[in-house]
């Protein structure tokens, strides 16, 4: 069994109307695995510590504390989950339910 955490609710975002349409990642929390459900993935791609840069400052996006850096491949630019407090937050709405 492996733990899913709806990453639409944890933005306050409304759950998907079909969650089966969804696309689960599997991620590590430790040695246990952790389902992050998203809409859709659109590319993967990998990044080495050094190739991601600290959130600017005037970055006005909501959730922020979510956010580890960003990555830039090119004229691209991603958002960096920060894994840990992903999880701190989905475990944390799910012991206040």
């Amino acid at each position: 069994i492996v733990p899913v955490v709806d990453l639409r609710v944890l933005l306050g975002m409304p759950r998907m109307a079909t969650p089966e349409t969804g696309i689960h990642v599997i991620v590590r929390d430790g040695d246990e695995p952790v389902s992050l459900l998203a809409d859709t993935i659109a590319d993967v791609r990998r990044a080495q510590s050094p190739e991601i840069d600290a959130l600017p400052a005037s970055f006005g996006a909501p959730h922020t504390e979510l956010i580890s850096g960003v990555a830039r491949f090119g004229e691209d630019m991603l958002l960096v989950l920060d894994l840990e407090a992903v999880l701190e937050r989905a475990f944390a709405l799910q012991n206040n339910r």
